[in-house]
């Protein structure tokens, strides 16, 4: 007794779908074979991966509050470097006939916004500091504003900008890649793209999310740079700079990585060294700037002749 008519249509169905999917294959790839191979130039060019987030700073910074209330008078201009004891800020206050001159209690660079973290986000805090914990401060402006002050109230802070520490969240993965104590570049979008280097000083335990939190050193970060509590920052995991061709016109075999030449007319199978990929283009070892590449490796055989 045969098989159900309803389930014998089902195969012959599916036997079918199966023909024509198989046809289609077999189509493309003739298509594929028979086109004419194409050619890529290799070029020259710079490849990185880095990790873009935002940066938290801690720093050392020294704030000055006001002795009495009174009205203030600015002698220095917000992100101006000053030596110990210059005077910054004079306050007045008729009424008591109270005047007095507020000075720079350490060398650095005054700035006239406190936004009430300077006293936890020091370097001693570093060890023990999270992700989550900086992702749930929040900067609460202190203080008057230019003008009129209160007695007590913040009036500016004065900066140390010869060690700078850059807080950045990154994934687990990202953080295998920055071993401690490893040199590192970061990149700062507000300073114009300038670049500095930095030293891996702690990175810390996976998180809730995933992250962990990596601490750069800065020996010296620009004025612009460290005025600011939060800025959005490059960093540089891995770079090259060579010849480049598109990923798609490498093959990898048992002995590495290759791709096909055009030497005289014929295609020359030659091995190369990936130096560093974007998941588009790869910079390599083992060719110049310049080579002619086959673009569709996977259609062509050693010593295929070329049009």
């Amino acid at each position: 007794m045969g098989p159900p008519p309803v389930r014998a249509y089902l195969r012959r169905m599916v036997y079918a779908v199966l023909l024509v999917l198989l046809a289609w294959i077999g189509v493309a790839w003739a298509r594929a074979s028979l086109a004419p191979v194409s050619l890529v130039e290799a070029g020259y060019g710079h490849i990185e991966r880095s990790v873009e987030a935002e940066a938290v700073l801690i720093r050392r910074e020294e704030v000055v509050a006001a002795p009495f209330t009174g009205w203030t008078s600015y002698g220095v201009e917000e992100g101006e470097e000053v030596r110990a004891g210059a005077p910054v800020v004079e306050l007045s206050n008729p009424r008591a006939r109270a005047v007095t001159r507020l000075a720079a209690p350490v060398p650095g660079i005054v700035s006239y916004t406190v936004d009430g973290l300077e006293a936890v986000l020091v370097p001693e805090a570093l060890k023990g500091l999270r992700g989550a914990t900086l992702a749930d401060l929040k900067e609460r402006p202190a203080g008057s504003s230019k003008g009129q002050v209160r007695g007590g109230e913040p009036v500016f802070k004065v900066i140390d900008p010869s060690q700078v520490y850059f807080a950045i969240p990154v994934t687990g993965a990202e953080a295998e890649e920055l071993p401690p104590r490893s040199a590192v570049r970061l990149r700062i979008a507000t300073a114009g793209e300038r670049e500095w280097d930095g030293l891996v000083e702690r990175i810390g335990k996976s998180e809730a999310d995933g992250r962990r939190l990596v601490v750069l050193s800065v020996p010296a970060a620009a004025n612009e740079v460290a005025l600011r509590r939060r800025v959005r920052a490059t960093l540089v995991l891995e770079e090259a700079a060579g010849a480049t061709v598109p990923v798609q016109v490498l093959l990898h075999r048992d002995e590495g990585w290759g791709l096909y030449l055009l030497r005289g007319n014929q295609a020359r199978w030659h091995p190369v060294v990936v130096r560093i990929s974007d998941g588009r283009t790869a910079a390599l070892e083992g060719i110049n700037p310049g080579a002619l590449v086959v673009r569709r490796p996977q259609f062509v055989k050693e010593g295929q002749k070329i049009r």
